[in-house]
């Protein structure tokens, strides 16, 4: 697949595309039901989580543009584009569309995130993929942090700080403002698709 066109067309918006070609390309058969699901997976930001209009535009972007949408040539570019159209549609026909779970916010605010609630036994790159955001690489001092600052829509902040080496596992979870901890991290647990095993509660020194 390529995403050539207008310097590249936006390199997150390709992506949005390409998970949804993935799925496509995994099927032998291109039918409405298939499309039907697949528009509700990405308003319930199950497997496909970065956001009903997110992957509108996406689409919308790649059948207006030239670019070969094919990946590994099961389907043909005319067979892709016609069904990403019906995606479209499906998509179109259920708003509006219900609130996301969780929704990232700005880095700006990332030193109120003081009070350690948990530990996710999970990678950075494992995190992003579960949870369809990125982590934002800060400058700090002579270091780097990396983090995600995430508002749930049960009202919690939480925030999300990643180890440096992008193998290493656990996420520190800290939450903004004060909230029953247990709480905040099943609330966490239920909007991003983690089990609650996944999470223990922690007591870490809050410069940690």
């Amino acid at each position: 697949m390529s995403g050539e066109g207008d310097g590249g067309k936006r390199s997150a918006e390709w992506r949005l595309v390409q998970q949804i070609v993935a799925v496509l390309e995994a099927s032998r058969d291109l039918e409405e039901d298939l499309a039907e699901a697949i528009a509700e997976d990405a308003i319930a930001h199950q497997s496909l989580r970065g956001g009903p209009g997110n992957y509108l535009d996406a689409i919308r972007n790649a059948l207006d543009s030239d670019a070969d949408l094919t990946m590994t040539g099961v389907h043909s570019e005319r067979s892709i584009r016609a069904f990403l159209t019906l995606i479209s549609r499906a998509l179109e026909r259920r708003r509006p569309w219900p609130a996301p779970t969780i929704r990232k916010m700005p880095a700006d605010d990332w030193a109120q995130f003081k009070v350690p609630v948990g530990l996710l036994d999970e990678t950075r790159i494992g995190t992003q993929y579960h949870i369809g955001q990125r982590f934002d690489r800060l400058r700090v001092g002579d270091g780097e942090r990396h983090l995600m600052l995430l508002r749930l829509a049960t009202g919690e902040e939480v925030g999300l700080f990643a180890p440096s080496d992008v193998r290493e596992r656990g996420i520190i979870l800290r939450q903004r403002q004060p909230a029953d901890p247990g709480l905040t991290l099943k609330h966490f647990a239920e909007a991003a698709g983690y089990s609650e095993t996944a999470i223990r509660p922690v007591d870490i020194p809050s410069d940690a």
